[in-house]
């Protein structure tokens, strides 16, 4: 029996349970729990035992544990079959918040800020429950932040707080010695599958998707915060005409992404790239990241037959792994590419996979949060909160902002400054309000 589902221990699906579990099905994703269901018959040995959150579901692939978290439903159908869906460890931060009004000021990294977190939800949760730190990127341990939480969920803050501000994938382990899970956040996937897909061996089928909130087509760059306060830029740097991919005008904060402004217009973020000192560095930087951020704005699903299977010498398919896609069908100008493998969904009584693999598909949010702040026009509003791409027309002008948070990061801070915030928001920025904005960041 290539795959076995175990219950606190007791085998539900093994070698001497062939055909005692209906529709087993297994959906595995990167920074999402994943989720598991499957069907008892009355004539289950199991079948009165299972119990919803109690216990702990296993599931291994030729004795490899890939899957492992609890159960969260069980419908008992007409047929008295009982229908159990489970749910994956990273859901454990559901169980626990972050209690009361928490601040991280100065001096905390979002390597150290997300280390708290899961302490403190090891705190609160008993032993089975609780995970562990294991490796965090060291880009993550030198990129510093303040934080603000108030009574949320620990896994809402480590979404919204480490992973849609900073990026990066969270790999959950198990020891199985140990008995313990480990959580590790790593900027980029760099272990590669000795499995291919390819067309004409594996390839059953494929289709792509292009995600209009993933484009990004012009970058404002900035780099490391000045004595004055204010961020490097790249105003500085020369102007280029599609060098390197890129259009940049001396004077201008904005790298354009040359072909992806041709195919989609104009589509504006800011980016930080702290780390960058000088000006060259800072415009290099920027350049490969528009460049690489206008060649993954696709997400692939491909159906493939699991060569591992036939003992053809072929690894089984792991998620987290880089895929070859060998396809001069599909891609007649590559041929050949290779994409982080993000996603497997598999039926555990078949041979074939559904893999997805390119960019997955995220809104990211910005949102501009300004307070204790005196103001003019509009009848004196004291403070108020928009989102970075809403709201034109007339605003309120504040004049003295102290606190400006970026996504609960603060990045003003007893300072002053003077920003229109629209009051309507049924369109875009003004280019003038969003340099407005851009100002005091």
């Amino acid at each position: 029996m290539i795959y076995r589902i175990v219950y606190n221990g007791i085998d539900l699906m093994g070698s001497d349970l062939d055909n005692c579990v209906l529709d087993p099905s297994l959906e595995m994703e990167l920074n999402t729990a994943g989720s598991l269901t499957f069907t008892l018959p009355p004539t289950h040995p199991m079948w009165g035992e299972v119990k919803v959150f109690i216990g702990d579901i296993e599931v291994y692939e030729y004795g490899e544990l890939i899957f492992f978290g609890r159960i969260i439903n069980i419908d008992q159908n007409w047929n008295n079959e009982r229908v159990v869906e489970c749910e994956g460890a990273l859901a454990f931060f559901n169980d626990s918040y972050v209690d009361g009004h928490v601040t991280w000021r100065e001096g905390t990294t979002v390597g150290s800020f997300f280390t708290d977190i899961v302490n403190r939800h090891n705190n609160l949760v008993p032993s089975n429950r609780r995970i562990y730190i294991g490796n965090i990127d060291q880009s993550f341990m030198n990129y510093s932040v303040t934080r603000e939480v108030e009574w949320q969920k620990t896994l809402d803050v480590i979404s919204q707080m480490c992973i849609d501000t900073n990026g990066g994938w969270l790999i959950l382990r198990k020891d199985i010695d140990e008995d313990k899970i480990y959580i590790d956040w790593v900027k980029d996937l760099d272990s590669q599958s000795d499995q291919p897909v390819q067309f004409g061996l594996n390839l059953l089928d494929i289709s792509k998707t292009y995600h209009g909130e993933d484009i990004c087509t012009a970058v404002i760059p900035r780099g490391e915060q000045q004595d004055n306060g204010a961020y490097l830029t790249i105003a500085e740097c020369p102007t280029v005409s599609d060098q390197g991919g890129v259009d940049h005008t001396y004077g201008s904060n904005i790298l354009y992404h040359h072909e992806g402004v041709e195919n989609h217009g104009a589509v504006i973020q800011v980016k930080d790239f702290s780390k960058c000192a000088t000006k060259e560095d800072l415009y290099e930087e920027a350049r490969q990241w528009i460049n690489k951020k206008n060649t993954d704005v696709a997400t692939i699903e491909v159906e493939a037959a699991e060569l591992g299977y036939f003992g053809e010498g072929y690894p089984i398919f792991q998620v987290g792994k880089l895929v070859e896609v060998i396809d001069g069908i599909h891609f007649p100008d590559e041929g050949t590419v290779t994409y982080p493998m993000y996603k497997i969904s598999m039926n555990l009584d078949s041979g074939k996979k559904q893999i997805t693999i390119g960019t997955p598909p995220k809104k990211e949010l910005t949102q501009i949060y300004a307070s204790d702040v005196t103001t003019t026009g509009n009848g004196g509003i004291n403070g108020a909160s928009s989102s970075s791409g809403s709201g034109s027309g007339g605003g309120v002008v504040y004049n003295g902002v102290k606190d400006v948070r970026v996504n609960g990061t603060t990045v003003v801070n007893e300072g002053i400054a003077n920003v229109i915030v629209p009051t309507d928001t049924s369109q875009p920025l003004t280019p003038a309000q969003l340099q407005e904005l851009l100002d005091i960041l």
